[in-house]
């Protein structure tokens, strides 16, 4: 019983990590569309990879942590779990604040309005070297 529930606890640890990598990534492919229609679509569907993937699968994380702790005695023996616990509490917090941004739409289109080359306004995505639209012009 204990390796099932250890193996389910190394699995579901990786699913929150990649979650809210994910959602880190959607979030600034959010921002990048350009009609309202997509940005509606990509927030409903980050708005469900949230309540139905992240929440249970850290619920899942933190029984079978809290089960793998009461039967290996960890609690007696570890001095690591205190940092390892203060980790886990930063990991939930940005899970949450990942939740608040999707629900209020708090990052703002003008944030990323010409991408990384806003800093350069001599400099446009057409004018990079090896740019796909350039590219494709050159074809």
């Amino acid at each position: 019983m204990k390796n099932f529930f250890l193996t389910l606890h190394m699995v579901s640890m990786c699913l929150v990590v990649g979650t809210l990598f994910l959602q880190s990534l959607t979030v600034v492919f959010r921002l990048r569309l350009k009609s309202l229609e997509e940005v509606a679509g990509i927030r409903k569907i980050q708005k469900r990879i949230h309540k139905f993937i992240y929440y249970p699968i850290l619920g899942v994380t933190l029984l079978s942590g809290a089960y793998l702790a009461v039967k290996t005695e960890v609690f007696s023996h570890g001095s690591w779990l205190g940092p390892k616990l203060g980790l886990l509490v930063v990991l939930i917090a940005l899970g949450f604040q990942n939740g608040n941004q999707i629900e209020k739409d708090s990052l703002p289109k003008k944030i990323c309005d010409d991408g990384p080359y806003r800093h350069f306004p001599h400099r446009r995505r057409n004018d990079i070297p090896g740019h796909s639209q350039t590219l494709l012009k050159r074809l």
